[in-house]
């Protein structure tokens, strides 16, 4: 889960970072919030935090490293395909 939401964030600061939507600035705030959220419940629980020392954009899931790679190449094409990345990430995100 703390992977899943670092992906989001991640995603979301470079598409700012790229396209200066503020959009993606605030959906990266609040994927700030809910990311540091599951790193209180993973330290309340002693459970280790496999995103402790990764740079934005690196993960030890596999997949998760080959999703980012893909949503971010998609997402730096144009402002629509951005925004359509946001959205894909969105509508997961509620299945």
């Amino acid at each position: 889960m703390v992977e899943e939401d670092k992906l989001a964030h991640d995603i979301y600061t470079k598409l700012y970072e790229k396209w200066g939507l503020k959009i993606f600035r605030n959906i990266e705030n609040n994927e700030s919030i809910h990311l540091n959220a599951v790193r209180l419940l993973l330290k309340k629980y002693n459970i280790p935090d496999p995103t402790k020392d990764e740079g934005i954009g690196d993960f030890k899931n596999p997949e998760l490293q080959e999703l980012y790679n893909k949503l971010i190449e998609e997402g730096m094409k144009s402002e629509i395909d951005a925004l359509k990345v946001g959205a894909l990430i969105e509508e997961t995100n509620i299945r």
